[in-house]
């Protein structure tokens, strides 16, 4: 952990050095990596820039990291982390995961956050790498990994017109920046932006209530407990656990 911290550290510098207004922790696949992050920014003079903090998650849609972690129990973990080492956490988010994902994750993202920016940025690809992490034996493969209308997908890629139906949905459920990741294309992009910036004609997106709701469903499904007792318990028993490690790197 510590040589984890030392190579951030050294990252955040050299972006520092160059000017640099803010530092993107993206693609964490364990709140551990972002926690790490998180303790190396510190040690810039006055803490360092503000900071985004974006993890991965598993395609399964379950409201978890690729680590196994509930996106709750991440997002509590480096909050605590931040403001234990005097680090602004601007904004937290989700990044390079299926629009399912997302969508099972943002209601956790935007509870857990307390305020912050929420920024999402899917992959357009209706699976994210379900087939090598299949061939790996990982057990976050959903099989099939996206449960949307079939003609929203051409090619394994959702169409600009389906990313651009989740974007505005995902911005009616809280999320604050809105961008693409893998498979995006500036054409997914123009269609974001036109359908953020145009006033909805359509159905109703769904509410961040509704959200939850699904989510609930599908933690339901894959044996999880949604029950938020135990996840603030889970989460605060990981920060102590942090705030020692932090203690004794000190």
């Amino acid at each position: 952990a510590a040589g984890a911290v030392d190579v951030y550290e050294s990252l955040a510098r050299a972006h520092v050095a160059e000017g640099a207004d803010y530092l993107l922790i993206e693609t964490a696949a364990t709140a551990d990596e972002a926690v790490a992050a998180i303790v190396g920014v510190s040690r810039l003079d006055g803490g360092g820039p503000p900071v985004w903090c974006c993890f991965t998650l598993a395609d399964d849609a379950s409201g978890r990291l690729r680590g196994g972690e509930l996106v709750a129990h991440a997002v509590d973990r480096v909050v605590n982390a931040s403001e234990a080492n005097g680090v602004d956490l601007a904004a937290v988010g989700a990044n390079c995961a299926c629009a399912d994902a997302v969508d099972a994750a943002l209601p956790q993202l935007v509870e857990y956050g307390e305020g912050r920016d929420v920024v999402v940025y899917a992959n357009a690809f209706a699976g994210t790498t379900s087939a090598w992490l299949a061939s790996e034996g990982r057990p976050d493969v959903a099989e099939p990994p996206f449960r949307g209308p079939g003609g929203d997908v051409v090619d394994g890629v959702l169409t600009v017109e389906a990313y651009a139906k989740r974007a505005r949905a995902w911005r009616a459920a809280g999320a604050t920046v809105v961008g693409g990741c893998c498979g995006a294309t500036p054409d997914h992009m123009r269609a974001v932006a036109a359908v953020l910036a145009a006033p909805w004609d359509g159905p109703d997106p769904p509410t961040f209530e509704k959200m939850m709701e699904d989510q609930a469903a599908v933690f339901e499904a894959v044996g999880a407990k949604m029950d938020s007792v135990v996840i603030d318990a889970t989460a605060k028993d990981l920060a102590r656990t942090d705030a020692a490690v932090l203690e004794r790197e000190a």
